[in-house]
């Protein structure tokens, strides 16, 4: 078996009853559960559940999966307001076409939850899926191109300079997938997979329609390709169309895949703080307790490789490092992003070896400014998992 993934958010938020995405940003809760239900495109098996609770009261929480609309055998309680929870007995086994999801019941509010992810293994190549969504903010009204990032958060206001992802690999992605949660507007939409500034492939959303459209189409993808996702709502038309998840399979014979958290809004990062945790996934809000944050690993061991940052504003006078943390400590793994300076910068020399029970996370350091700030939109990392061994990585 080899090691595959299935990321999940990194962020805060506060819950009661209802459905999370396997992947993007944990910005609210969706009742309805095909809005939030990812469609799996190989035959994998999902294990070792993880939750991270921050601040949990009143009655216990239950989060599990969800596959093709009934319980999953993926399951933990909370029971009491903060710490770990996990399930590293059971597992569902899933097949091309089946919907996945995590489901959140509490019978009250004041909930929170830092992190929360399982794992994929599967026998061949590694396989991940790129997931980016949100419940609400990602909807358009007008023929223009709103490009959103491959992971993460999205929304309908930056330029794909901004949202693209730098790929150090060769990789394959897709099928793909998009859910269309409200649609008034009276034209067809194009939701493309955007190639180096280019049109790569297309799902066509039919006008005035919502639910998931997919295609069953595959980009290939060589080292310095950048990437991203492209909603452009057809010429003349009128209404609003919103999506809510954005997915597609990254499957690397390299054994590489990629963890981004993004945020099309960009996180903005003040001077002079050295506290600014964020996951390794989500949307680039930051807290200041790093163990409300972390995720933990399980498996064997896998090597943390090609950090990337990407910024649109720079207004610091100094230095600022983004950094992966194991084991609250900062690791080798680090971008340097110079006073003022702004764009795609990356780490591609330094590796980190990781194994099983390391907890991972990232720090943002702005201590060396004394003035300005800096707007993130991408922080992404990549992942060598070895041939012939079982590795499971948890996801933020």
């Amino acid at each position: 078996m080899t090691q595959t993934s299935l990321q999940e958010v990194g962020d805060e938020n506060n819950l009661v009853t209802g459905f999370l995405s396997p992947g993007g940003a944990m910005d609210s809760l969706v009742t309805t559960e095909n809005q939030m239900q990812v469609k799996i495109t190989d035959s994998v098996t999902a294990k070792n559940l993880f939750v991270r609770a921050d601040n949990v009261t009143g009655s216990a929480a239950t989060v599990r999966s969800r596959k093709n609309g009934a319980n999953g055998n993926l399951v933990v309680s909370i029971t009491s307001s903060s710490g770990d929870f996990e399930d590293t007995l059971d597992s569902d086994s899933l097949v091309s076409g089946d919907l996945y999801c995590f489901g959140y019941t509490k019978a009250s509010s004041n909930n929170y939850i830092g992190a929360l992810g399982c794992t994929l293994d599967e026998s061949s190549t590694t396989t991940s899926y790129m997931v980016d969504s949100d419940p609400a903010d990602f909807s358009m009204s007008s023929n223009a191109h709103n490009f959103a990032p491959l992971c993460g958060r999205p929304s309908a206001t930056e330029a794909y300079a901004v949202t693209k992802y730098l790929f150090r690999y060769a990789t394959t992605l897709g099928p793909m997938g998009v859910f269309v949660s409200a649609n008034t507007y009276n034209q067809p939409t194009s939701v493309i997979v955007n190639q180096n500034g280019g049109t790569a492939a297309t799902i066509s959303v039919t006008a005035s329609t919502t639910g998931m459209f997919t295609s069953v189409s595959t980009v290939a993808v060589a080292s310095g390709d950048t990437v991203g996702w492209d909603v452009f709502p057809g010429a003349g038309g009128a209404g609003t169309i919103t999506v809510t998840l954005l997915f597609m399979q990254n499957k690397s014979s390299a054994r590489l895949y990629s963890i981004e958290n993004a945020y099309t809004g960009a996180g903005s990062f003040l001077q002079g703080i050295n506290n600014n945790f964020v996951g390794i996934a989500g949307d680039l809000t930051p807290l200041t307790i790093e163990t409300d944050i972390q995720m933990k690993l399980r498996g064997g061991a896998v090597t943390a490789k090609l950090m990337l940052t990407d910024d649109d504003t720079n207004t610091l006078n100094g230095s600022t490092f983004v950094s992966l943390r194991v084991g609250a400590v900062t690791s080798a793994l680090k971008v340097s992003i110079g006073a003022a300076a702004t764009g795609i910068l990356e780490d591609n020399v330094d590796t980190v070896s990781l194994v099983n029970g390391n907890r991972i996370n990232c720090l943002v350091d702005t201590s060396g400014s004394s003035s300005g700030a800096i707007g993130l939109h991408q922080l992404g990392i990549s992942y060598l998992t070895p041939a012939g061994t079982d590795n499971t990585l948890y996801l933020a």
